[in-house]
């Protein structure tokens, strides 16, 4: 059955606005911002969709928010710097094997976007090129949400130059939206004519300073003791935990009264040439081992509730210099809890030293251990940061404003391209 497209600007709601997200995985701080974002219902009319790669991780909790949620192939197009030839060479081998091409993924969107009547792509991420240009080819706007530090100084790199790059970026997006001015440097630099910073913001239903036990009573931590935890993926060596860890020893060296966590789901054992996390996991915990005392520091498997466990800390220490954003930052100060973090980076532009949390040199692990031992040993300062910290959350990170920053980019794509929108037809699939 063909229906008449509705008229996706009435009023000031884009009612019935269909948008594809495009997501690098079901999980992942990529893709957290999105998520929260569609589960808190700040949508405005907006019928939300999403893609991801293969995987059963994470993917029903997709299918309870979104109204349609399809796996296909979505071949990243990032080089991998910091394998070898063979490992490339082998995992190429595997994704052309595999059928995850860039051509047979841009077919299947193309089918997918007929079939919801989709009318607006929005990527969750730059190492997916599909999204851009199978919105391109069917004339929809494109939105392309960078939450990765790219170019020849960042972490994810492509096979442009940053001047050709950026471009790219830019004449396949009516918008290019980065997470920071950290991540966006590439795009200034060269010139991007439609970049804009929109940080991500936190669900303050969810996120509350009401206070939690719950995580130090499973680890028998008691009163008086400060629990100064890291949340981060334990397959990513770029987040240093092993900086944590000396960080750790240096303090537990000084006092007993101050616990560790690691929080970070325990990466599955692959074969090669997909093995790197599990070495680099195994790497942590033997370097853990050798340095802090068993009982003084603990690992965590990411849990459901991540707010109910970011309440239970005392600190939150996150030691990534090249952090692209940091949504972890803005979660913690939204619960009261106070940032020890580096001075670079997309940390930097949440956390204000001195009032929400501590920035300190990221080379210098010294520094990290005396900011937390400064929290550790006065608890009105401590407590200071902590109401400090959930105001300025309130005033600059909501998922409110958030989703009235993406609803303004919305329907501005939407009026550049109104015509085209509003003489489309497309499939009622009843969602």
């Amino acid at each position: 059955m063909i229906s008449t497209s509705r008229n996706l600007l009435h009023g000031t709601a884009l009612d019935g606005l269909r948008v594809l997200y495009v997501l690098n995985s079901a999980g992942g701080g990529a893709t957290q911002g999105i998520y929260e974002h569609v589960r808190s219902g700040h949508t405005n009319g907006i019928v939300p969709f999403a893609v991801i790669p293969p995987s059963r991780a994470n993917h029903d909790r997709l299918t309870h928010v979104f109204a349609g949620v399809r796996s296909l192939p979505l071949p990243w197009w990032d080089r991998d710097i910091d394998a070898g030839f063979l490992r490339k060479a082998a995992v190429t081998y595997g994704r052309l094997r595999r059928k995850e091409t860039l051509s047979v993924s841009r077919r299947k969107l193309r089918e997918l976007c007929r079939e919801w009547g989709i009318d607006a792509i929005h990527s969750g991420t730059a190492v997916t090129l599909s999204g851009a240009l199978v919105a391109h080819e069917l004339g929809i706007p494109h939105i392309w949400h960078v939450k990765e530090c790219i170019g020849r100084t960042g972490r994810v790199q492509f096979p442009l130059t940053d001047g050709p790059l950026v471009s790219l970026f830019e004449g396949l997006s009516h918008r290019v939206v980065v997470m920071s001015k950290f991540i966006g440097r590439p795009f200034f630099q060269h010139g991007c004519n439609n970049v804009e910073v929109i940080p991500d913001g936190v669900d303050g239903e969810i996120f509350q300073p009401t206070g939690s036990r719950h995580m130090r009573d499973a680890l028998q931590i008691g009163d008086g003791v400060t629990l100064a935890g890291m949340v981060a993926s334990l397959t990513s060596n770029w987040k240093r935990h092993d900086v944590f860890i000396e960080v750790a020893a240096e303090v537990c060296r000084r006092r007993r009264d101050v616990h560790f966590l690691l929080v970070g789901p325990q990466p599955k054992g692959k074969r090669w040439p997909h093995d790197r996390p599990s070495h680099y996991y195994a790497r942590i915990r033997a370097l853990a081992e050798s340095r802090i005392p068993a009982d003084r520091l603990h690992f965590q498997d990411f849990t459901d509730d991540a707010a109910d466990l970011m309440r239970s800390l005392d600190v939150l220490v996150h030691t990534c210099d090249v952090e692209p954003f940091g949504r972890i930052a803005i979660e913690s100060m939204a619960c009261g809890i106070p940032v020890v973090g580096p001075s670079t980076g997309g940390i930097a532009e949440t956390v204000v030293s001195g009032s929400t949390g501590l920035l300190v040199d990221p080379h210098s692990p010294a520094e990290y251990a005396s900011a937390i031992e400064r929290i550790a040993d006065d608890d009105t300062y401590r407590r200071q940061l902590a109401d400090q910290a959930v105001r300025h959350v309130r005033d600059h990170f909501t998922i409110e404003q958030y989703a009235s920053r993406i609803e303004a980019v919305y329907r501005s794509a939407g009026k550049s391209s109104r015509g085209r929108i509003e003489t489309r037809t497309h499939q009622d699939v009843g969602a």
